[in-house]
């Protein structure tokens, strides 16, 4: 069997594939060779030397696979996955202060083209017709085994008669944006400007598109895939608090950043890593009654809520907004004995009902 190389396009869905591949929770480690991303000191794609035609001989052994996104879709989810990032959107110049001008920026266009050829995320050089030639030619010699994120089951099946991968039954996605509104939710004026400057992209994305709607699969299996958000919330908060997903510039958080670290910590002593929502519940009803306690007058009542049944991070928002706007400006202590543990119950929801969500 040949051995396989992954050009892992960011935010494409691929750590769910390659966590799917290897039955693991989170990914593992990977050789270079075979596993191409963005690297983590000079922010260069190493998928290039694939596309190189001297290195044609030397790639035919291996199966190479990869996933591609709409790329509407894929850009508004980057924008809202990496402008917290600075080690990312620190590269970009005139730094954007929203999607429209995230999507404006000549940094942001045609990045999945741009990855296969090396280059770095949010390089000034933009890709060319010829070089995408180059890329639809390499993936139609070598071949490329090519998945499109929006046809993610036919893709595994795709995956499946080509390299002879065996997939778990059950599959749950991974690296979820949390904080990125719903496609109909982006005005129609950012999604086609992102169009327009992403033609090369949606070419690629076509062409790669069409090439798996051709493919007959041997026999198509059917798969469970668990596309919930709360299944991230676990790791982001391993590196950012809860608060990072929807504050502007309060000086609230930062001045309370120890109790912050304290009610992290906490929480997580109580939660098991796959309940996510029992994280932000259990984040949202804390903080509220940190905040009633130490000024009554907080407008948020946690049982008010409740009774909405509104999406906890849908409150998450709601809490930090109202810190916000209310200039709240109070020192929290951390007292134990305060925090509130809420237990959830899982919820089943489809896959193809949150694609474009998340």
């Amino acid at each position: 069997m040949n051995k396989r190389i992954f050009l892992h396009v960011p935010k494409t869905g691929g750590t769910t594939l390659d966590c799917a591949l290897n039955d693991s929770k989170w990914m593992v480690e990977h050789d270079p060779f075979f596993y191409r991303h963005i690297q983590n000191d000079t922010k260069l794609s190493n998928a290039g030397d694939v596309f190189l035609k001297v290195n044609f001989e030397k790639y035919k052994q291996f199966d190479i696979y990869s996933m591609l996104r709409h790329p509407v879709d894929r850009l508004i989810s980057e924008y809202f996955f990496v402008r917290d990032r600075q080690e990312f959107y620190g590269l970009i110049s005139n730094k954007p202060k929203n999607l429209m001008e995230y999507a404006k920026s000549k940094q942001t266009r045609n990045y999945m083209t741009s990855f296969y050829l090396g280059k770095r995320i949010y390089a000034h050089e933009q890709v060319n017709k010829s070089q995408l030639e180059l890329v639809k030619k390499c993936i139609l010699n070598y071949p490329i085994y090519v998945g499109i994120l929006e046809e993610y089951e036919k893709s595994l099946n795709y995956f499946s008669d080509k390299m002879n991968i065996k997939w778990p039954k059950k599959i749950e996605t991974k690296r979820v944006t949390l904080n990125r509104p719903h496609l109909q939710e982006v005005t129609q004026d950012v999604k086609d400007l992102i169009l327009e400057n992403n033609q090369i992209d949606l070419e690629l994305y076509n062409f790669c598109f069409d090439i798996l709607q051709q493919h007959k699969p041997k026999s198509a299996k059917s798969f469970q895939i668990k596309n919930d958000k709360y299944g991230y919330v676990m790791k982001y908060t391993e590196r950012f608090q809860l608060f990072d997903l929807y504050k502007t510039n309060s000086r609230f958080f930062s001045s309370n950043i120890e109790f912050f670290k304290d009610l992290n910590l906490a929480i997580k002593s109580h939660t098991d890593f796959s309940d996510g929502k029992k994280y932000v519940n259990s984040w949202n009803k804390s903080l509220i009654y940190f905040l009633k306690y130490s000024d009554d007058s907080f407008p948020i009542n946690w049982e008010e809520e409740q009774a909405k049944n509104i999406e906890p991070l849908d409150l998450t928002k709601k809490i930090v907004h109202s810190i916000e706007k209310l200039k709240i400006n109070i020192k929290l202590t951390f007292d134990y004995s305060k925090l509130a543990i809420v237990e959830t119950k899982e919820e089943k929801k489809s896959f193809w009902g949150r694609l474009f969500g998340k």
